[in-house]
């Protein structure tokens, strides 16, 4: 069994060893990034501008559509003109093999929308939230719209992604459902229509708490599923140290470090300390926060007083925690400035003689008795 698994490791190696050979791998990142934001404004205006107005008559056109919560699709969209306002609406979401459905509210058509009613639906995702059971991959979101009097049912495409809100800071949508971790978010086909993109659950290790003490810092973590033996490390980008750790009887599967923040400051004071649960098959997974916790890593790891060691010289470093955009936990150190030597001048003070005071002169007032000076 061990000679199968090391042919295809050594397949993968030699396929990622010649995509990175490829011209296109060697492109710059910014200017890949750079192509991909031309082409999709490129794209939008061409939705906009060309799409839309031939669709109007034939489709629904998306006023907003987003995933909020990691797990709940809300979709606001208007119907085309002439729609009877007693049909009824369901949002469908479909695969090409499956397809499941939501009910909808049909709200009359409002003024300066001219005769186009608008349609209201929202969608928990996830079967194991009680949802649509969506699984990885690409699907179609539409409208299907039965009239009162006709069972024949009409499906009507999703033109546009609508106006989708920038929210930052606490208020910020989540990236994938809390509870699974599975990823959604909306985006458009080549011809415009609205779809769904589902994405499995990123394995990490998962931080519960990070714990100030006396002279260190306490980390307990939760190894992913896929890999619950293994074994701690950190590591600076230039070498890497195995770290001890232990079981906790509060929850199944916890584990609890205590970092040694001495040591690690005496392999490399200058770098930033990242932390990885490497499984038995040497894959590795970053210790990370959990994708539910919407404060900000200021807010996360600098509550309190600031930590502060000394190395074998007795000199003493801040110890600093942060934690980086895709939320993988750091420790990285600061020098403390040490204070000034008894009996030396102050910077700013002169070299030598003592400091005179100005001196200030009274103005002579020649006024007369009587008159004002």
């Amino acid at each position: 069994m061990a000679e199968p698994a090391h042919a295809l490791r050594v397949i993968g190696r030699s396929g990622l060893t010649a995509w990175q050979r490829l011209p296109v791998s060697r492109i710059p990142a910014g200017l890949k990034n750079r192509a991909r934001r031309q082409l999709a404004a490129r794209r939008e205006t061409f939705i906009h501008s060309v799409v839309t107005p031939l669709s109007q008559s034939s489709s629904a056109l998306v006023r907003y559509a987003m995933v909020l919560g990691g797990h709940q699709l809300n979709l606001r969209a208007t119907l085309p003109p002439g729609t009877d306002p007693a049909a009824t609406v369901e949002l469908l979401v479909s695969d090409g093999t499956r397809e499941f459905t939501a009910p909808a509210r049909l709200l009359p058509a409002r003024p300066g929308q001219g005769a186009r009613p608008m349609v209201v639906a929202g969608a928990r995702l996830g079967s194991q939230i009680g949802g649509l059971a969506l699984t990885p991959g690409r699907w179609s979101v539409s409208l299907r719209v039965t009239p009162p009097h006709s069972g024949t049912p009409e499906t009507l495409r999703l033109i546009g992604r609508g106006e989708t809100p920038v929210l930052g800071g606490a208020t910020r949508a989540l990236t994938s459902c809390p509870v699974t971790g599975t990823r959604y978010r909306t985006g458009l086909s080549p011809a415009g229509r609205l779809r769904l993109v589902v994405a499995a659950p990123l394995q990490h290790a998962e931080i519960v708490r990070v714990t100030r003490l006396f002279a260190g810092l306490e980390v307990d973590f939760f190894p992913p599923a896929a890999a619950p033996e293994g074994r701690l490390q950190a590591t600076d980008g230039q070498q890497t140290l195995d770290l001890a750790y232990e079981h906790c009887t509060e929850a199944v599967g916890l584990l609890r470090c205590t970092l040694p923040l001495r040591e690690l400051h005496a392999a490399d004071p200058k770098r930033a300390w990242t932390f990885s649960w490497t499984a038995t098959d040497g894959r590795r997974y970053w210790l990370r926060r959990r994708a539910d916790d919407l404060r900000t890593a200021r807010t996360t790891v600098a509550l309190g007083t600031r930590l502060v060691i000394s190395d074998s010289t007795r000199a003493l470093s801040y110890v600093n925690q942060r934690h980086t955009v895709r939320g993988t936990y750091q420790v990285f150190f600061a020098a403390m400035p040490r204070p000034a030597t008894p009996g030396t001048p102050a910077p700013d003070a002169p070299a030598s003689g003592p400091a005179t005071a100005p001196t200030s002169i009274a103005p002579t007032s020649t006024a007369t008795p009587g008159t004002l000076a």
